[in-house]
């Protein structure tokens, strides 16, 4: 009954906030925060995410109970966690991070993983190329940055972690090895650089600084390979078809943000000025359709909400009081 008033009155608050509010400005770098908080089972159609590419498969990648940790990125266990297996015939799924396509900056994915075998250097996870029509079931946009694994030649408990540009690009591998069975934190950026044929992929393993982005591991400056022109979704893969033998992993907390820093904040945004018109305390986020996206979140002196927007126009509402923000 609560939200059935709230949105009720959401018509009102619109009106009195758009004539008496002036638009804040809110920083708003993080695109997706997923914790696979769904069901065990199938992944496909929980959350946002879809089929990669058509055809008839008989395999899918599945939400699989339990968590992996890491001090400082996930100090708890939330959600589950995804299981990626070597079987034969598997869709690849994936979920936009955007309603638009990004095709300018920067794009860091960050994740946790926990390898149980390599298999045949091949990847688990990459970007996806955007569509002027947006990531649909069963799209095919381009892979971008796929995340390569490799068996260490000396060492069959131990493996490196590489990055490519696009699915028939040089790989350029970090020299550090990797422990199987452990779990890593791994971050992806792709960089748009002027020009063409000279975007950047870089990856690095578990970074120590969270607010400076440090000296990626390896990235693929000099591969010359065909760019593209923007990116839109991240996808996990599977033995689609039958390229070798596929890594056995566990994945979870992936992020994807516009800085590096914002990969690590603890799920707020910032919003300027609001402190002025809305109190400290609870408060309610629409959308301009009317629709609440957010409830209960706390506002804090600072001007941060604790719970993360997409880029947008949004009304937030406290009691008698609504102000218009754009978050870019």
């Amino acid at each position: 009954m609560r939200n059935l008033n709230c949105r009720k009155t959401f018509g009102m608050f619109l009106a009195v906030a758009s004539m008496l509010c002036v638009p804040m400005s809110a920083d708003a770098q993080r695109y997706l925060t997923e914790d696979f908080e769904y069901n065990v089972g199938d992944l496909y159609g929980q959350g946002g995410w879809l089929y990669h590419g058509a055809g008839s498969k008989t395999n899918t990648i599945s939400v699989a109970e339990g968590n992996l940790t890491y001090a400082g990125y996930q100090d708890e266990e939330v959600g589950n966690c995804v299981g990626l297996q070597d079987v034969t015939k598997s869709y690849s799924l994936q979920e936009a991070f955007s309603d638009t396509q990004i095709s300018s900056g920067s794009v860091y994915c960050s994740m946790l993983i926990n390898v149980t075998s390599v298999g045949d250097e091949n990847y688990f996870a990459c970007f996806v190329r955007g569509s002027d029509t947006g990531i649909t079931d069963k799209s095919n946009g381009m892979d971008v940055g796929r995340i390569m694994l490799t068996a260490d030649d000396t060492d069959e408990t131990k493996y490196k972690i590489g990055i490519s540009r696009t699915r028939s690009s040089q790989v350029d591998y970090a020299s550090e090895s990797l422990e199987l069975n452990k779990t890593y934190l791994v971050v992806m950026k792709h960089e748009f650089v002027d020009g063409d044929n000279n975007d950047i992929i870089s990856i690095w393993v578990n970074p120590t600084d969270f607010v400076t982005e440090p000296t990626a591991l390896a990235n693929t400056a000099s591969h010359t390979c065909q760019d593209v022109p923007s990116i839109q979704a991240i996808k996990l893969a599977q033995n689609s078809m039958s390229r070798g033998t596929y890594p056995v992993l566990t994945v979870d907390a992936i992020h994807v943000a516009g800085s590096w820093s914002s990969l690590f904040e603890n799920g707020t945004t910032s919003i300027q000025g609001v402190g002025a018109n809305i109190l400290n305390g609870t408060a309610c986020v629409y959308d301009m359709s009317g629709r609440m996206v957010l409830s209960g979140v706390n506002v804090n002196e600072n001007s941060s909400l604790n719970g993360i927007l997409h880029p947008g126009v949004y009304i937030i509402k406290q009691n008698s009081k609504a102000v218009k923000v754009v978050v870019k």
